[in-house]
C-alpha cells in the first residue's frame, strides 16, 4: 500500500514530536505530511468573547483571539523542529473543535493517521477518556499510535 496522504494531530508534547518522527519513516518520497493542532474553545463557551486578554504592548484580545494566537506559536515552532528533523511537512491546520471528533472527520480525507498517546493511568484514563482511542475506533481509515519510549525505525 502506498501512503499518499498523512495527517498528524499534534498536542505540542514529545508524544507528538515522535508521532511526526514516525510519520517521516513510513511515507515515502511522494507522501504528503498534513500537521493539525486542534484547540478547544473554553468549557463556558459565550463568555470568551467577553473576556478581554491584556498583554503589556499589545492590543487587547478576546480570549478566543489570544488562546488561537498562543496555539499558532507553538504549532509553528513544532513544525520548524520536525522540518530540521527531515519531516516534510507538506501543510499545517490550526482548528478550533472537539479533538477527536475533528480528527475522526478529517480521517476520511487521508490514507493513516499517525499521533501520539499518553498512556495515562486506568483512572485518569477513566476519568477523562482518551482521545487516541476514541480516533482509532472511529477514524474512517487506519490509525498508527505512538508512545513516547517508541522509537521510529532507522532511516534506510
Amino acid at each position: 500500500m502506498t501512503l499518499r496522504r498523512i495527517l498528524v494531530p499534534v498536542d505540542f508534547s514529545a508524544c507528538s514530536d515522535l508521532a511526526l518522527d514516525w510519520a517521516r519513516s513510513v511515507s515515502g518520497a511522494e507522501t504528503e505530511i498534513t500537521v493539525l493542532h486542534v484547540w478547544e474553545a473554553p468549557a463556558y463557551s459565550g463568555m470568551e468573547s467577553l473576556m478581554v486578554v491584556h498583554e503589556a504592548g499589545k492590543p487587547n484580545q478576546t480570549l478566543n483571539e489570544y488562546v488561537h494566537g498562543q496555539a499558532k506559536k507553538e504549532l509553528d515552532a513544532q513544525v520548524e523542529r520536525a522540518r530540521g528533523r527531515g519531516v516534510k511537512v507538506a501543510a499545517v491546520e490550526l482548528v478550533a473543535g472537539a479533538p477527536d471528533d475533528v480528527v475522526v472527520r478529517r480521517s476520511e480525507e487521508f490514507d493513516l493517521v499517525v499521533m501520539g498517546t499518553h498512556g495515562r493511568g486506568l483512572i485518569a484514563h477513566l476519568l477523562v477518556g482518551s482521545v487516541a482511542e476514541r480516533v482509532v475506533r472511529k477514524a474512517k481509515c487506519a490509525v498508527l499510535t505512538v508512545r513516547e519510549a517508541q522509537n521510529p525505525p532507522k532511516d534506510g
